[in-house]
Formats: structure tokens, sequence, C-alpha cells
């Protein structure tokens, strides 16, 4: 309640600034229009202020802008806006009157002047920054936006994003520049204004084995930037936890001049794309299918005085699914506040809260999930039924639903004492609490006839409660010192950084479980009769380091940066003591050049060397014991995991070259990059001598592997007119691993059939094969397990366009292909293991039996092997179809393609400019996600998005997304269309 006071004070008191009236000494005012130079649209949020004054303000939803309080006289006028080109302009204010001056500002290809923070000691130019800073700027968004990992998908060329299920509330795992650990998270750290915020998924997988992933808490509306590293030579200043990467996420703020209301409304529907084959395409779950019901309110308001700024906003989702019983209900609300008691003096306070409630279908490995008995049908745990009425009973007869609560509170300080001397301090909390709750009512399976206890199902009801809590304390200081080193030679100069972190993350875990109620009823676990198993997982871990660094920058055009970060962490063994983390990087702007042709236009060279670190989990180096029960009432400790003293972080260090260009006036501009990153002291299981007690394999500094690649992006400008404009952005990114060594540690399987073998991907699918799939002749199946290729796409392709239209209307599209990995497809496998006829199989049976006919919802099973291959079959329906080649075979390539994003942009105040006069603008925006894949011709059925995400866990007990992806039984990508209208005024 504190907390609400103060921000209310606070805003109350900005407002009252802003509404005050002109200082006495007030002489004139400033006034204009800004517009894109190419199009002539108006740019909102753009910065016009006055050089050296502190006056200025953001321009509106019309491109205007306002600056009062102007003293009579010449003054540089500016104009900045991210993604464009800094205009200036003189202007001579006079007594007691307003002075018109717009600006026409042109898009920056390169923006070298663009400011960065990720990765960067307090902040960079773009031209000063050794390595490749990606960047996804929301203003430059087109579609109706309903996540933020939706917003890095497919925007940043070396990220995957993938999103494992239809179901809704689906987290999404994102790798960069492939796997960085075998053992431990392959998450990016997610930073959210400069604090530390939670990356790893919630505990919780619900009946839908999907968990939910922090980055659904936000507002995606809140977010101004987002900034993306890749890998250590960027991430060397983030120490011991950063060699996946680092995800900045940066929300809006406030700014001098009224207030701007921006109000958005979203409907839509959601559905499933067929995932069968033509004769069953939703493989009988279209019995529970449904179009879903999608719709989004939010409202936010921005504005301030030359002292306060304020960012408030708030949405509301409501999410009915696309399967019956799943739905979201989300809410969100925001409230920034800058605050700039002196000139050098700037307090940045940053709060958000979320609550999620989540409801989901049973998915999964699960013999009451809908999708098991779905695919099972006649082998199913469901007498053999898979009509409607059986599948309805199992969604509505078993209840699965997480409540999340989310807050975070963060305080930022900026103290500017001198133009050259810098002080940034920030503190952040982020506390999220995930509360899931299954009930199976007493008896909900009586109605067809299933009267006992089996599996997990329970004839007289069970009920199950966990809950996991995270709290993120972190504290990050960063100073910086410019000297001017001309008395050496002219153009020198020097920037010296430094600073510390310190990260307290505390995890807490339980889960409560109870069996056999009296009778039909609502209780709570306090009344079963059986109190089943209670579990609870407590840990914490505190990362500490600091670093220091200095730029040296000659003629604005050479520069190269040195620095050395020095991390301690309560992981570490105790005989490991401190890591050190060098980093070292430089670029060239060579087109600043005298020789360099005039109008050819911008090239920047750059390269970068640095390590990170992942360290291992809270207790892999701690001796621990495992209680156990016998002789009825007797207890016992049993051995679990050796420890061990000299356990410390992986280290992986990663060098990286690259060329940024634009040519042509900024109609055509390139990134290039390559990148070699080497795991040293990997962290793998070594068998313990017999003679130590039956120890657990104890987790060893001895791997090494490697990841490198290439990545391309392309944008170019093919047409420009007042009227008519297209853009295509291409890209490509390619990653190729290998273990290098297992240091003496057996190889071994990291789930889904992969595995970690030396001189392989990492991982690589190994399994049973038939050796001659594709082939019209008798199957010829491997001895043992074989090497299929690697779990992970050896290459993703990457396309987006828009098309500029009359009246302001846009049309754009995006788009990617995964190509080079294979995949495991139990969606198939689990029923033609069980020589259950699958509609994959269809074709093959009537190359046995033409007369052969499914019957009733599949009911009829397949026919028996004829002793002899038919001419026309191919080897795998011979080996997966007649039950000779199961489970393990069932391995395909999985190369895909999507059309993520199509989207109609309508400036609905361009075109009917007198309907909504009480707004300064008026947009509507039609999208669809999901629209349209093609899959590999081998994956006849099932997707491979289509993934039974579960949460697995160190040896510690930290939550991860399972590092190989399978095709399971559970439900794939969602589809849906959005209408979205949005108003400023």
């Amino acid at each position: 309640m504190r907390v609400i006071r103060l921000l209310t004070l606070t805003l109350a008191f900005g407002a009252m600034l802003a509404s005050a009236p002109g200082s006495a000494w007030a002489q004139g005012s400033l006034t204009g229009l800004v517009t894109d130079a190419a199009s002539g649209r108006p740019l909102s949020s753009a910065q016009v202020f006055i050089e050296g004054s502190g006056l200025g303000g953001l321009t509106n939803a019309s491109g205007r802008y306002l600056i009062v309080n102007v003293p009579a006289g010449q003054h540089t006028l500016r104009a900045t806006l991210i993604g464009f080109n800094n205009v200036d302009q003189m202007v001579t204010v006079s007594d007691g009157s307003a002075t018109s001056s717009d600006f026409s500002m042109s898009q920056a290809a390169l923006a070298l002047d663009g400011i960065v923070v990720t990765g960067t000691a307090g902040q960079a130019r773009r031209r000063e920054v050794g390595n490749q800073i990606a960047q996804v700027n929301i203003a430059d968004v087109p579609e109706a936006v309903t996540g933020v990992a939706q917003l890095l998908e497919n925007r940043v060329v070396g990220a995957r994003i993938q999103f494992s299920s239809g179901n809704s509330g689906s987290g999404a795992d994102i790798r960069l520049r492939g796997n960085s650990s075998t053992a431990l998270s392959n998450q990016p750290l997610i930073y959210i204004d400069g604090m530390r915020a939670k990356s790893e998924p919630s505990s919780s997988q619900n009946g839908a084995e999907d968990p939910y992933s922090p980055l659904n808490d936000l507002n995606p509306d809140d977010i101004d930037r987002i900034e993306v590293v890749k890998g250590p030579a960027a991430t060397t200043l983030y120490g011991a936890e950063a060699a996946a990467g680092v995800i900045q996420i940066f929300t809006k703020r406030g700014g001098n001049g009224a207030p701007q209301w921006t109000a958005e409304t979203q409907q839509g529907y959601s559905y499933f794309r067929p995932f069968g084959t033509d004769e069953v395409p939703y493989m009988w779950l279209d019995q529970v299918f449904r179009k879903g019901h999608r719709q989004r309110y939010s409202m936010s308001v921005r504005g301030g005085t030359d002292d306060i700024g304020y960012f408030v906003s708030g949405a509301w989702n409501d999410n009915v699914g696309a399967v019956e019983t799943d739905g979201e209900q989300k809410m969100n609300v925001r409230a920034n506040v800058t605050f700039s008691p002196t000139e050098d003096l700037m307090l940045q306070f940053n709060n958000t809260f979320a609550r999620t409630d989540l409801t989901q279908a049973q998915m999964g490995n699960s013999v009451t999930s809908i999708m098991m008995s779905a695919i099972r049908g006649p082998k199913n745990y469901m007498a053999g039924k898979r009509d409607q009425e059986t599948l309805r009973l199992l969604l509505h007869g078993e209840e699965y639903r997480n409540t999340i609560t989310r807050a975070t509170t963060g305080l930022t300080i900026n103290y500017t004492p001198g133009a050259d001397f810098t002080h940034r301090l920030t503190v952040g909390y982020d506390y999220s609490q995930d509360d899931h709750f299954n009930a199976q009512d007493y008896c909900w399976l009586c109605p067809i006839g299933i009267m006992s206890n089996f599996s997990d199902y329970m004839l007289e009801g069970e009920g199950r409660r966990g809950m996991s809590q995270n709290a993120i304390w972190s504290l990050d200081y960063t100073g910086t010192l410019g000297i001017d080193l001309g008395w050496l030679n002219d153009g020198l100069r020097s920037t010296v950084a430094f600073g510390m972190q310190g990260v307290e993350n505390e995890i807490e875990n339980t889960e409560m479980v109870g069996r056999n109620y009296p009778g039909p009823g609502e209780y709570t676990l306090s009344s079963a009769a059986t109190k089943q198993y209670m579990t609870q997982n407590r840990l914490r871990v505190i990362t500490g380091g600091f670093f220091a660094q200095n730029m040296f920058a000659l003629d604005d055009k050479y520069f190269i940066t040195a620095g050395l970060r020095v991390d301690g962490n309560s992981a570490f063994g105790e005989s490991l003591g401190f890591e050190l983390y060098p980093k070292l990087s430089g670029s060239y702007v060579l087109s600043d050049e005298a020789f360099f042709p005039e109008g050819f236009g911008e090239i920047k060279l750059r390269a970068a060397y640095g390590f990170a670190g992942r360290s291992p989990g809270a207790f892999d180096k701690v001796r621990t014991w495992s209680p156990v029960g016998f002789n009825f009432n007797e207890q016992a400790f049993y051995p679990q995991n050796l420890g061990n003293p000299d356990l410390g972080p992986e280290r992986t260090r990663e060098y990286e070259y690259g060329m940024d260009g634009s040519w042509f006036d900024g109609r055509f501009s390139a990134e290039v990059t390559y990148y070699h990153q080497l795991t040293t002291d990997a962290l793998f299981r070594v068998a313990s001598s017999q003679t130590m007690g039956g120890w657990s394999k104890q987790l060893e500094n001895v791997g090494e592997f490697e990841n490198k690649g290439w990545e391309v992006g392309t944008n170019t400008t093919i047409i420009n007119g007042q009227n008519f404009g297209w853009d295509l952005g291409l890209g490509l990114s390619t990653n190729y691993s290998k273990v290098l060594s297992l240091g003496g540690a057996a190889q071994f399987g990291v789930g889904e059939y992969g595995w970690v073998i030396e001189g392989q991907p990492v991982p690589v699918i190994y399994a049973k094969r038939i050796m001659n799939a594709d082939n019209l002749e008798d199957a010829v199946y491997s001895s043992g397990n074989a090497i299929y290729g690697p779990a992970n796409p050896t290459h993703i392709y990457s396309m987006n366009t828009s098309i500029r239209l009359p009246l302001g209307l846009q049309v754009s599209a995006r788009g990617e292909y995964l190509k080079g990995a294979w995949i495991s497809n139990y969606f198939e496998a689990g029923a033609t293991g069980r020589t259950i006829a699958h509609p994959k199989c269809y074709d093959a049976y009537r190359k046995v039996d033409p007369n052969w006919t499914s019957g009733t919802l599949g009911s009829t099973t397949g026919p028996q092997w004829p002793g002899s291959r038919p001419a026309d079959m191919y080897a795998w329906e011979e080996g997966q179809c007649f039950g000779m080649a199961t489970y393990s075979y069932a391995n395909s390539e999985s190369d895909f393609a999507e059309l993520r994003d199509l989207t109609l942009s309508v400036p609905i105040s361009n075109l009917l400019p007198g309907m909504f006069t009480f707004s300064d603008r008026t947009d509507l925006t039609i999208s669809g996600r999901n629209v349209a894949f093609w899959t590999h011709k081998n994956l006849i059925t099932g997707h491979p998005e289509q993934n039974e995400n579960s949460v697995g866990t160190t040896s510690s007990g930290e939550f991860r997304h399972d590092m190989v992806k399978g095709i399971d039984e559970t439900l794939p990508p969602v589809s849906y269309w959005t209408v979205a209208m949005r108003m400023i005024f």
C-alpha cells in the first residue's frame, strides 16, 4: 500500500507541475511537425529538444510537438528517434510568439550513433561496439502483438524462438546460437530495465505438459525496445551465468509534454490447422475442438514536465482456447516514473504487477490425456473408446488450473556530476508465484464403465496442489569516466568503466497429493483419506562480481575495448575461488576515412573475443543423501550425490568477426557475422568407483564442445515512392556443433533419443534405424543404435516483407524455414508401437488388403503382415506399420517452413478523417499468426513444434526446458486471426 500511495502522490505532483502556468521569464514557444522523409507519414514519440537547455518534448501520434517557455534568441533544435538519423535546425524565437519548425527525418540503415546498453559498460554508440547487438524496436512492429516472445520470433538472426504447444499460456523456449550446455539451462538471461529477471520456466507443468514462460507475464504494449546479445564475446560483463546470451527489455517512459493516451482493443479467434492425414486431418480430436475467442483491452498514458515523467498502463486478456476447457485470463498493471530533482540526477522507478489464470487440457503421456486416448483408440485406457462423449468426459471430469502472480519493482539512479563522469545504480526485485491445482472428481470415469484404480486414475478421486516461488534480488552499479588524451595524440580519447553486480536467486517448490474422498463433491486436500505424499525443495544461489573496462577511441572511427570480469558464486566448489572472464573487441568505421568514396555508403568492421560461463546447480558440489524407508517404520539414508569440492562453472570462449554496411542512400543494408564458441570444463556425469559406496554419477568439469556458424541479415528497399513502397528483409543463420571430448565420461542420453557422443553434434539423434526407409525394397534394420543427425537445425532462413500502399495502407509478412535437424515422433510411435492402426499407415494397409477400411472413428485393426513385401510398399511402411520397427525407429527429418505472420495495417485517420475526431490517430490492424506451414515429406503426421515441453531439472532442482524436443502426444501450434483498433489522443 505504501508503494501505491507513493506512486499516486508522485503522479499527482507531476500532473500539478504539468498544469502550472509558464514562468515570468518565458518568451516564446516552438511547435512543428516531424515526418518520415520517405513516406511523409507523421512520426510519433520523436524527441525534439533544444541543445544544452533541458527544454524539449515528444511528438504525439500526429507527429506534432510543442515546447513552451523558450527564451528569446537563436537556438539549435534537434530531433531524434531510434532508427532515424538525427536532424538539427537553427531556430529563432521571438518574444511572446510561437515559432514553427518542421523536421523531415530519414531512416538510418546502420544508426552508428544510436545508443545501445546491453553487453556494454553503461551505454555506448553502435560505432564503438565490436560485437553484434540485435535490436527490436516496437514502433517498427506492424502486427497486433500478444506476447514478448512473439516480438523476437523471426526478427533476430541466429535466435530460435520455439513455442511447443497449442495450449493457452504456452511458453517459448529460446536458443541463441545453439546449445551452450548439456547439464544446465540453455535459456539466455533476461534483464528488464537494467534489473535481473526470472528467465527459467515455472515448475508447474499442469496437464498440458507445457511450462509457463516468465516472458508471458509482460505486457508487450509496455515495451519500447528489446536488445539481444548472443554469445560470450558480447556477454563477458555478465560473468558466470551468461554463456547462453542476454536479452534486455526496455519499457516505456514518460516524456516532456501533455498527457498522451493510448487505448487498444483486440478481438479474434484461434483454431488448429490439420496435423494428421487427409483422411483423419485432426486425429479424431475435432470432436472437442472449437473456434476459440480471443479478446484484449489495454490503455496507457504518458507525459510529464521537465522534471517528472510518467508512463502508466493496464491491460486485460481473456482468451478462450481452441480445445474445450482451455483458456487464459491475464491482468497487467505498470507504473514507470522518472524524476530529476537536479540537472545531474535522475531517478527511475519501474513497477509492474501481473496475474494469470490458466485452465488447460490434460496432454502428454498420461492415461487420461485426450491426445493419448484419441491416438491409441482401440487400445487406450478408456475401454478403447475415442468418441466425443469419452473425450469430453476426460476434459471436463479432470480439472487443471494455474494461477501465476508476478510483481517486479526497480529503482535506477543516474548521477552525472560531469559530462564525462557518470554513475548508474540499479536495484531490482522480481517475485513470482505459480500455484497449480489438479483435481479428479470422485468416480469421474464411471460413466464409461471404469470402476477401479489404474495408473494415474483414482476411482475415489485425487487432489494435487503445487506451488513454485521464485524471488530474485539484484544490484548493479556502473561508473564511467571519459578522459581526453589529446596531449598524446589528436583525436585520442579513453573511456574507463567500472562496476559490480550482485544477484540472489531463491526458489522454493512444494507439492501435496491427497487421494480417496468419501463421495462426489468439493473437497480440500485435508479431506482426503490418504495423504499420498508431500515434497519440498528449497535453494538459494548468490552470484557476485565486479568488472573493469577501458575503451580507446581515435578520431571517432577506431575503437578498441578491453575488459575483465571477476566472479564468485555460491555454487562453486570450496577450492575454486574466483573466476576471471576477459574480453577484447574492436571496431573500425571504414566509411569515415578520407579515402572512402563519397556517396558509396557506410561500412563498419568489427571483431570481438571474450569469455562467459554457466554456473553449476546449487547442490552439485555438495554430498547429499536420499532418505529411504524399509522394514515398515524404519528409516535410513542412501548415497545420492558424491559431491565435488573442485566443481566450477562451464567456460565458453567465443570470437566473432563481422561487417555492417549500408549502400545506395540506405536502401540496402547488411550485417554479416562469423562466430566460433568453444566450451571447456563442460559438466558431464562421471561414474564413481564401485568401492565408494554406490554414489550416483557425479558432475565434473571434464567435457569440451564447440558451436560455430554464420549469421547474415539484409534489408532492401526495392521501391521507395511517396505512395508506394516495398521493403524486403532476408536472414540466414547456421549452427554447427560438435563434442570434442567427453573427458573420460561415457556417452550419455539427454532425452527423446538425443545423445552426447564424441565427434557428433550437441546433441545428436541416436537410435535404431531402418537404413533404407525411403526405398521400395525389403527393410534393412540397423544392428543397434545408429546416427541420424543433429537434434537442432543447422540452417534457419528468415524472410520479412512489407508493402506500403496509397493512403498509408501496409501489408506485411514474416516467415522462416528451419533445416537440417532430426526429431523423434512418439505421436506416431505411441500407436504403431502397439500395433494400433494409425492414419499414417492406412495406405500401407491397403497395399496388403485393398478392401481394408478404417471403420467408425478408426476402430478397425490393421491387417496382418502377409509375410512378404508388396512391390509398391516402402521399407518404412513394412517396418513401422506392421510392428517390426517400433518406438526408437520413429525418427524423421524435422525440416519445416512456417508463415508466422500476415498483417494488414489500415490508418483509419487517413481514410476517414472525420470519423474519430476525438483521437489524434486511429489505426486498424488485421493479423494472422501461424497462417500456413510445410513439413518434410517423411513427417506424415504431427508438427515439429508439437512437443511435450515438460520442465526438466538440474540435479540440484533448478528448472529448465528440455534440451531435446520430440513430437509427442500433445497439441500442435495454434493459429489465430486478430483485429486490433488503436486510438491515440
